[in-house]
């Protein structure tokens, strides 16, 4: 799915590797870090964003560096199989709540955002400066950002994107509706076996 974009680096089997050991340990598809690598850096691990600084395969902002205890220069001399030790230090605090690309992206992205729903709305500023993420109205929406994020994945790997609505209320609530049916369509089912059963000894007994 990656295979062309993982080609690129100088440490391919060993970044493989150590991706594949973070995505076990995270439980999450190797393949969602590789969409967010591809995103945020192109697979470049020195990629540098001119605007705000951000550096390394899943664009370390300044700020979050700071909090790590890392600088840029660490990224710099960091080669990709090195960094993925720096993101799994960064992921860790978000370790059991990832539990889709969506998810992986807004730990990454905004981490506020993990774990809600398509319709979460981000802060305005957040539009402002990401223009790209924004819906015809201005607003920024984890779908909107996802729906974007989606198109600019290799055809092959869209399908990594969830964007339809998965609301855990209306979830438990379908398998409720559902069980119930079932349930109650053998319950009469079975008391309509009774009933008939009742009828069919009355008249035999007359």
């Amino acid at each position: 799915m990656f295979e062309a974009q993982l080609n690129k680096l100088d440490d391919t089997a060993s970044f493989t590797a150590a991706a594949q050991q973070l995505a076990n340990d995270f439980n999450f598809d190797v393949n969602w870090l590789y969409a967010v690598i591809q995103i945020e850096s192109n697979f470049n691990p020195w990629n540098v964003n001119p605007s705000t600084g951000a550096i390394g395969l899943i664009q370390f902002m300044p700020s979050t560096l700071d909090s790590m205890s890392l600088t840029a220069a660490d990224i710099q001399q960091a080669t990709a199989t090195q960094q993925v030790n720096f993101i799994r230090q960064y992921l860790t605090p978000y370790k059991g709540r990832i539990n889709s690309l969506n998810d992986l992206y807004m730990a990454v992205f905004y981490p506020a955002a993990i774990g809600e729903g398509l319709n979460f709305q981000l802060p305005d500023k957040v539009g402002v400066w990401n223009p790209a993420y924004q819906n015809p109205n201005g607003s920024v929406t984890v779908k909107s950002i996802m729906t974007k994020f989606q198109s600019l994945l290799p055809a092959e790997a869209q399908s990594l994107v969830n964007l339809i609505a998965d609301n855990p209320l209306t979830s438990i609530g379908t398998v409720l509706l559902i069980g119930g049916g079932v349930l109650a369509y053998f319950y009469f089912a079975g008391k309509k076996k009774k009933t008939k059963i009742k009828i069919g000894r009355k008249k035999w007994k007359s």
